[in-house]
């Protein structure tokens, strides 16, 4: 009995899983796990074509769902789409959510949009405008890539994390070398980095992007303002000839271990405010440090 019991289970399980897909006027939709809110999902039968609508709700069942999602790949490959409406109230747009539609010409993100994913608007190649939401705090790698965005400058000052999203669009290209910030983010140095180089970042920074200085071997000094509360992945790898760290926030900016690297870490003093040494000693990725000094 046991042993059927168990095939039943079996069988049980991928009904209740394929059962949390359904069509709603022409739209593909999936449960999330909290069961009140549904994201778009792709049609493996036909793709979106034209234009879109998704509305900020929908009824199935006899219940009613908050759309809060464009799910992982969900107009991918949609050559044939045009323009798409989105509705206020979605919060998320997933990894490689419109990748290939090529023919995609217009879209406005919405307000209540605070995340985009990965690869999520890849080759989009008649796409020249995206109006972001000053709400936005995550752009994840490469949403923008192969595209003719040319103004990243209308991003949010609260962005709390911008990977490698721009540095092969036109936009970029067009930026000289040296530091280039998007907003309140300290976004990249661009261009070989020449020896010596001492770098004071701009006062109202709240970010250190992921691989900011990455390779720049010509960092000897970097002065880091009191505002700015996160450091991103790697920012400071293989500064290899980076000395002095000069940080006036008195509460360490959150970082990983892998944030400074250790080709430096035992031979670069850090310069931290008056009674905040012991805070440092403890964060994540500023414990490193064997040199800490007090100023």
């Amino acid at each position: 009995m046991k042993k059927y019991s168990f095939l039943l289970f079996l069988l049980i399980i991928p009904f209740e899983f394929c059962a949390q897909t359904f069509n709603v006027n022409g739209i593909n939709y999936q449960l999330r796990e909290n069961k009140i809110e549904v994201e778009v999902t792709f049609d493996t039968i036909n793709k979106y074509q034209g234009h879109i609508t998704i509305p900020n709700s929908i009824q199935w069942q006899g219940k009613t769902y908050k759309v809060t999602a464009l799910g992982i790949s969900a107009f991918k490959d949609c050559s044939k789409l045009t323009s798409v409406n989105l509705p206020e109230g979605l919060k998320s747009i997933g990894n490689r959510a419109f990748a290939n539609c090529t023919n995609l010409a217009s879209i406005s993100i919405p307000k209540s949009v605070t995340k985009i994913g990965a690869l999520a608007f890849d080759n989009c190649s008649k796409l020249s405008t995206i109006n972001l939401s000053k709400n936005i705090v995550h752009i994840d790698m490469n949403a923008f890539d192969n595209q003719k965005i040319y103004d990243y400058t209308n991003l949010p000052d609260r962005m709390a994390v911008i990977y490698d999203t721009s540095r092969i669009t036109p936009w970029f290209k067009n930026q000289p070398d040296g530091l280039i910030y998007i907003g309140k983010v300290l976004y990249v140095w661009k261009g070989e980095m020449p020896k010596n180089t001492k770098v004071i970042v701009e006062n109202g920074t709240t970010l250190v992007a992921d691989e900011a200085f990455k390779n720049c071997i010509g960092l000897t000094f970097i002065k880091i303002p009191e505002s700015v509360t996160k450091i991103g992945f790697k920012a400071f790898f293989d500064c290899t000839n980076l000395k002095d760290i000069f940080t006036k926030n008195p509460i360490p900016a959150k970082c990983d271990e892998d944030c400074f690297s250790d080709k430096f870490i035992k031979t670069c003093t850090l310069h931290v405010p008056k009674g905040s040494k012991a805070k440092y000693q403890q964060a994540e990725g500023w414990k490193k440090f064997s040199n800490i000094v007090e100023e």
